[in-house]
């Protein structure tokens, strides 16, 4: 089971999500996976200024895509956030030079119905978490 989703952001990059960026990269806010995970735009594998300025040039309109989501093939990250099931292997979402995991659920074999499975979406660029937006 690997999730993707191109689009659907539908105006949550703005330039606070910049400003989180910047935020947690001095300490003022908490660095969590989430915010490291939508933050590395560039897809390097660290969140920096110049992720903080990828997600203004983006919010300026001056960009369309980040480095991540070309990467990546997707605009979204997957965390897995499944039921425990037998076989199962949660494969987490990471992002470093070139590569991109966006999160995935493996079953090696299925064995019957899997329920309870399920993703928690991040849209790159969305630090502050505002999608869906108003």
């Amino acid at each position: 089971m690997r999730p993707h989703k191109m689009g659907g952001g539908s105006g949550a990059i703005d330039t606070g999500d910049a400003a989180s960026v910047l935020a947690a990269r001095v300490g003022m806010t908490e660095m969590t996976t989430l915010i490291s995970l939508a933050g590395d735009v560039s897809g390097d594998g660290r969140v920096t200024a110049y992720d903080a300025a990828l997600i203004m040039r983006r919010a300026s309109g001056s960009i369309e895509t980040f480095p991540a989501t070309t990467v990546c093939g997707s605009d979204w990250l997957f965390v897995p956030t499944a039921a425990s099931m037998p076989n199962q292997t949660a494969i987490e979402p990471e992002l470093s030079p070139g590569t991109c995991t966006v999160g995935a659920l493996s079953y090696q074999p299925l064995m019957g119905n899997a329920a309870g499975q399920d993703f928690e979406a991040v849209l790159l660029g969305d630090v502050d978490g505002s999608w869906p937006a108003p």
